[in-house]
């Protein structure tokens, strides 16, 4: 309630202070070296639509957003000259249009589909611009595996808040803040040494030969392919709440803060 609350506070208290102002470009927040846009344009460069992109990353909303727009810019070419042949897939355009509409500036006000609200003014007598996009976002997924001929079952379930904006022409600021129950299981292999099993240190105790529990790739996901999202530990959603874990064996909940 006390967030509901504060939330709401937020919501009026940037409503008031946003007021119609000349637009402009928020352009200094960076894409998440672990978004698939970078992927994207790599491939991009190689056939040739966009013009080629720095190699210091990660790259701007803005620079992200140019590079699409002269990726779908450069979609219709002559080849042969007489006959005009569309170079990217209307699945290409369409991924492409979705990563657009995602790192472009939002329109003003409360958006109830996107899940945010936007605003923007400009301050002092240079007229730096000032704007703030905070919204609350929901990311359900599930899966699922076999392994010697047992069932798995994994999920993620989160609830993400965030906040972020331009602060004058050159700086930026971003913060997410999201909380979740998840469920990734793995098989246990084994034990671990880290020296080798029977390794006598009694001349130099400072080499501790110690045991590490060995597990499997998550069960329910690709190989390699599984990145936690959460902070640090998990917990267990059961008597020993407040014990942590280093992983989500069972259904447990966990939290992560960015910034």
């Amino acid at each position: 309630m006390k967030f509901k609350k504060f939330f709401l506070y937020l919501l009026c208290f940037y409503t008031v202070l946003f007021v119609p102002m000349p637009a402009f470009a928020q352009t200094h927040n960076s894409v998440n070296l672990e978004s698939q846009i970078y992927y994207i344009l790599e491939q991009a460069e190689l056939r040739g639509l966009c013009s080629p992109l720095s190699g210091s990353r990660p790259y701007t909303q803005s620079v992200v957003v140019n590079a699409i727009n002269e990726i779908l810019n450069s979609e219709i070419s002559k080849s042969p000259i007489w006959k005009k042949t569309e170079i990217l897939k209307d699945s290409e355009r369409e991924i492409l249009e979705k990563y657009l509409a995602r790192y472009s500036k939002p329109n003003p006000g409360l958006d109830w589909k996107r899940g945010a609200y936007y605003g923007e003014t400009v301050i002092g007598k240079n007229n730096s611009p000032l704007s703030l996009n905070a919204g609350i976002t929901a990311d359900i997924e599930g899966s699922a595996g076999i392994y010697s001929d047992e069932k798995y079952f994994g999920t993620e379930i989160w609830l993400q808040a965030f906040i972020n904006g331009d602060l004058g022409r050159f700086v930026s600021y971003d913060f997410k803040y999201g909380g979740g129950l998840m469920q990734a299981p793995r098989k246990y292999l084994g034990k671990y040494n880290t020296i080798y099993e029977d390794f006598d240190n009694t001349d130099k105790p400072e080499w501790e030969n110690r045991e590490i529990d060995i597990y499997s790739q998550p069960l329910t996901h690709f190989p390699y392919s599984y990145k936690k999202r959460w902070d640090g530990s998990v917990f267990a959603l059961s008597s020993d709440i407040a014990q942590f874990r280093n992983w989500p064996q069972g259904f447990m909940g966990g939290y992560f803060l960015t910034a």
